[in-house]
């Protein structure tokens, strides 16, 4: 699985990992959001930093989202 916690040696960043996700793994935009999301509910912080980040990150994924064109979502 894509690893981030040591790029030199698994020779991958933040973002090709989630390329890889998509590519090699078969998830699809839905699914990296969720991911998103996990992540964001596993945060050591206060539940009201866990709540604003959980707003405006799914937001502004959203509004990035909105900028591509219509892709098929895929799950294997």
């Amino acid at each position: 699985h894509p690893n981030t916690d040591d790029p030199t040696l698994h020779h991958v960043d933040p973002t090709r990992a989630w390329q890889m996700m998509v590519d090699d793994f078969g998830f699809g935009l839905n699914d990296l959001r969720c991911f998103m999301l996990n992540g964001v509910d596993a945060a050591w912080v206060e539940p009201a930093q866990r709540r604003q980040w959980r707003t405006e990150w799914a937001a502004r994924y959203d509004s990035l989202r909105a900028t591509l064109p219509p892709a098929k979502e895929k799950r294997k």
